[in-house]
């Protein structure tokens, strides 16, 4: 693979960030894992049984988080907030899971919520070309990829209220849906799943 990083060298990982990217394949974790700094991944469960990156997340710490449970995401957002006091930032894919088609899916407000109470700026990254590593249902890694991963600005979450995470989650969306588009030199309409939605 040719892997592109650009960003990453702006950031002061010594002040803990709410980490968000796009999700489009498995082979997004290693991709994100060259990174210079440590954080926490807050992941679905079921990532956690695969062989050797689950054995691997399990064993540094990360957090499961199954979904549809009230109970589960207080307890996620506990175990957050013990990484978050300690400088660690925490990594969540918004989308909740890979995308099918490439295009940016809809964002969880989760990420955003934790974001807003604990008085932390969102880490935007944006991934391209790791749908052609791994596919989704598959664990046959590809030869050849052009890989990208751009590290965006922080983008503060000063000013919002903790009603308002619904706001905040579009609004970084929208950041990371004009960089992808931006990425693969196209409009944002073509990039986001969303519009494809609304014009059915």
């Amino acid at each position: 693979w040719h892997i592109t990083i650009r960003g990453a060298e702006y950031v002061n990982d010594r002040n803990p960030f709410i980490v968000v990217s796009n999700h489009v394949s498995n082979a997004d974790i290693p991709l994100i894992s060259n990174l210079p700094w440590e954080m926490k991944w807050i992941a679905k469960k079921e990532l956690f049984d695969t062989p050797i990156i689950g054995w691997m997340m399990t064993m540094a710490g990360d957090i499961p988080v199954a979904r549809g449970q009230l109970r589960q995401r207080v307890s996620v957002f506990k175990k957050s907030r013990y990484y978050l006091s300690r400088n660690i930032s925490v990594m969540f894919f918004p989308e909740g899971t890979r995308s099918r088609s490439g295009k940016m899916n809809r964002f969880n407000t989760g990420a955003f919520d934790l974001a807003i109470r604990e008085g932390l700026p969102i880490l935007p990254l944006v991934i391209d070309g790791t749908r052609d590593c791994l596919p989704k249902k598959s664990w046959v890694f590809s030869h050849k990829a052009e890989v990208r991963l751009e590290v965006l600005q922080p983008i503060t979450t000063n000013g919002y209220k903790k009603s308002e995470s619904k706001e905040l989650t579009q609004h970084v969306r929208s950041v990371m849906l004009r960089k992808l588009a931006e990425m693969r030199n196209l409009p944002v309409e073509e990039v986001d799943a969303m519009a494809s939605t609304a014009r059915r």
